[in-house]
């Protein structure tokens, strides 16, 4: 009322009034906030005396009475400013009340209201005021020990080169207001160093700490049970940070910040705030980890973890790592095209034989043979490290397969596709001597247990003609049963029946497709991905398996229907 009855005897037009207000508060000559609930009705009229005002919570020791010490030591050490406190504090500031003090503090997101058991009351008002604490000065990268899962370091760079002022302060801020976020004081809460205890049930640990050029998120887990997967939890914390991060943006707008569901737009974030980020992952490569320089990998928007990403060092694409993972999506495609083992490379690369040129060439990497051949050229694993290469450039086991056909390899080819590893051939004498001590072949016993429990110890002999094996031994781990007995008609087809199906495929699959609901442009998809109709009859076989969830006898009128009497009796009476 009193800025109106000034404004008119100015001759100001009473709805020009808050314009007026708000062109001298840009000037810093009064304060006006007709934003704020508590404010807005309320002109400011010495800047320097409002300061002074908020500064009686931020002042240094020697305010301490016998009364108030726990809640002096609470804030100073804990960054927990309680009612009690700030009701008494703020009384002497006549003209605005406690409460409108703290509205004020919150809604520039310079405190933020919690729930902790840090103060023996625990129904009076809590807030997080992170700006009060010391520094944190020891070593950013530091975790305590005993932790069973650990994603790489994030960090948040800041196109100015260092971190936007008051942005560190406002994040965390706003990240203890959120209901995943709970502040574990445990591990220490400075002004630049906030520990979190994140998720439902908060259980893993996310540590932000504000580096010199960057803030950087640390999330670690040393609950082995946990319920909900590490993964999930990473992927969640990003979407947590950049929600939080569009906060801090609204807050440093000069304009009112929209409502919390409008969506992103940085349009509505005068230019002078806009200080670009960008979401950094410390690479953890084999050849990185030891070295003392920190550096980065380069990913793509929506990069899941089955997609190759680059090492800013080495300027090599390769998989991610473990660590790395975490952070990204998983892919539903990757469980029928399961990323190939050290295990399985080694197999195939014991088995290449005469045919290394060829496959060099097919995968395109003749140049890095050459490489290979002089690098270890006193070793016999060439092969092995050149499928390993290619492999972390994002290799896929389809295109193994393909590729294994193509040069001529068909059984080493349907072993790969089984993902079930006989012992490397050997001459019939070799056989008669150590068939009976069941072996599993050198560089495949530490490497991946878990495909190797399946792992039959029959060994096979195969003809110049490409007939049926003879097996030499019939004792599988496990008590697998034989291979090729008789088989049941109500049980879903395998992997390795299908594979044995396709191969009878030689021209149209036009009526192979129907039955297994694949579009036209699906199927023409399937075929400009592989080039052989007999690969292309497996992906839609494998199509038909998971949709209808068929069995053998389903499959074998299917066969019959095709005009296919070979593949069908193979299918229910094995050779």
């Amino acid at each position: 009322r009193e800025a109106h009855t000034i404004g008119k005897a100015c001759k100001i037009q009473h709805n020009d009034v808050p314009k007026v207000l708000m062109f001298y508060h840009d000037l810093g000559v009064i304060l006006f906030y007709p934003h704020i609930k508590g404010l807005k009705d309320k002109v400011i009229l010495s800047p320097k005396w409002f300061v002074e005002c908020l500064g009686k919570v931020l002042t240094l020791e020697g305010r301490e009475t016998c009364e108030t010490m726990l809640m002096w030591n609470l804030l100073r050490e804990k960054g927990i400013l309680i009612q009690p406190l700030y009701v008494a504090v703020w009384r002497e500031c006549k003209g605005i009340k406690p409460e409108e003090m703290i509205e004020l503090l919150v809604h520039f997101r310079l405190a933020a209201q919690v729930e902790t058991n840090e103060y023996y009351i625990t129904n009076v008002k809590q807030f997080f005021l992170p700006a009060v604490l010391s520094s944190y000065t020891g070593v950013p990268t530091f975790a305590s020990a005993g932790y069973c899962m650990r994603a790489t370091l994030l960090h948040m760079m800041f196109s100015t080169g260092y971190v936007t002022p008051g942005f560190f302060t406002r994040l965390v801020t706003i990240m203890a207001e959120s209901p995943l976020c709970h502040l574990h004081f445990a591990k220490g809460i400075f002004r630049n160093r906030v520990t979190f205890r994140f998720g439902y049930p908060p259980i893993d640990h996310v540590t932000i700490t504000e580096i010199h050029n960057a803030i950087q998120v640390d999330v670690i887990r040393y609950a082995p049970d946990a319920p909900e997967p590490f993964q999930k939890v990473c992927q969640n914390l990003q979407l947590t940070l950049e929600s939080s991060c569009w906060q801090v943006d609204q807050c440093f707008s000069s304009t009112e910040a929209p409502s919390r569901k409008a969506h992103h737009d940085s349009s509505t974030i005068p230019s002078i705030f806009k200080a670009v980020r960008k979401i950094k992952f410390v690479c953890q490569g084999p050849e990185c980890v030891s070295g003392s320089d920190t550096h980065h990998l380069i990913h793509i928007p929506g990069q899941t973890t089955d997609l190759p990403l680059c090492c800013e060092k080495s300027d090599k694409y390769r998989r991610p790592t473990e660590e790395e993972a975490y952070w990204f999506q998983a892919v539903e495609h990757s469980k029928k095209n399961r990323r190939l083992s050290q295990n399985e490379l080694f197999y195939v690369s014991q088995n290449i034989g005469d045919k290394l040129t060829g496959l060099a060439a097919s995968i395109e990497m003749t140049t890095q043979l050459q490489a290979l051949q002089q690098q270890y050229a006193k070793y016999n694993d060439v092969c092995f490290h050149l499928l390993y290469d290619w492999e972390r450039r994002g290799g896929e086991r389809e295109r193994l397969v393909e590729i294994l056909e193509t040069i001529g390899l068909q059984k080493l080819a349907e072993k790969v596709v089984q993902e079930e590893y006989a012992p490397k051939d050997k001459t019939e004498s070799e056989i008669q001597t150590t068939h009976s001590n069941h072996q599993i072949p050198s560089g495949l016993q530490s490497v991946d247990p878990p495909q190797n429990q399946y792992m039959y110890q029959t060994v096979q002999q195969y003809d110049d003609t490409c007939q049926a094996p003879v097996l030499h031994s019939d004792t599988f781990l496990n008590d697998k049963p034989s291979l090729f007995q008789k088989a049941d008609p109500k049980a879903p087809p395998t992997i390795a029946n299908l594979l044995h199906c396709s191969r009878h495929f030689t021209d149209d699959l036009t009526e192979l497709a129907g039955l297994a609901d694949i579009s036209d442009d699906e199927l023409e998809e399937i075929k400009k991905k592989y080039k052989k109709i007999s690969i292309q009859a497996l992906q839609i076989l494998k199509r038909w398996r998971i949709t209808t969830k068929g069995s053998r006898k389903d499959l074998y009128e299917i066969l019959l229907s095709l005009g296919l009497p070979e593949a069908a009796e193979n299918l229910m009476n094995p050779k």
